[in-house]
């Protein structure tokens, strides 16, 4: 019998967008795609500065520890995955929920910091089947202008959000291979979930 449970992880060759379902936040600059997602904590901007995952895990009679954790269970993968590509100082978010209109200027369980700066954000979406879990981890800096502009948000917050999160590039003093992170942190996460191969999911 195959594993139920499905994964995703990739990094976008594109910019977008990225808005909470639900989210009064619309982009104005009519040149940026978007598109909305139910776990996502504030505005992304997707693009070859991030890597993307996102597992779908079934709710049955005897959830699994990554059901039960949630998020909190996305994160640890994701800080041990870091720490194993050169980020021992990463650590995980311990204190309250703080939103915000941008994920990476928003503060949540599972997600890792380093001191005080964000380099992987991640949600959650309990439905009545299953578990959405979902994280973004920057590998270079963002142009972080672009989505400010895309949303009318004021420069201050926009240099805010800059000042708040941390790119593993910015850390490690050099520009990293985005498709060796990736198939590094897809591994993991297979290994994780203790199958050999997850079904991928777009």
């Amino acid at each position: 019998m195959s594993h139920p449970a499905r994964c995703w992880v990739c990094t976008s060759p594109h910019p977008r967008v990225l808005l909470p379902m639900g989210s009064s936040l619309a982009p104005c600059d009519g040149g940026l795609p978007w598109h909305r997602s139910r776990a996502a904590q504030g505005a992304e901007l997707e693009g070859p500065w991030m890597v993307r995952a996102a597992v779908r895990l079934p709710l049955g009679p005897r959830p699994s520890k990554a059901v039960v954790f949630g998020a909190r269970w996305i994160g640890a993968i994701h800080l041990r995955w870091l720490c194993q590509m050169g980020l021992q100082s990463a650590a995980p978010y311990q204190g309250p929920p703080q939103p915000a209109w941008a994920a990476f200027r928003a503060r949540a369980p599972g997600d890792v910091l380093v001191g005080t700066r964000k380099v992987c954000s991640v949600g959650e979406v309990i439905g009545r089947r299953e578990v959405l879990l979902v994280a973004s981890t920057l590998l270079h800096p963002p142009p972080w202008n672009r989505l400010g502009a895309a949303l009318q948000r004021p420069d201050r917050e926009v240099a805010e959000l800059g000042d708040g999160a941390l790119a593993a590039s910015m850390l490690l003093g050099r520009r990293v291979d985005a498709a060796a992170w990736t198939a590094s942190l897809r591994r993991l996460l297979h290994l994780s979930l203790g199958v050999r191969e997850l079904q991928e999911v777009g």
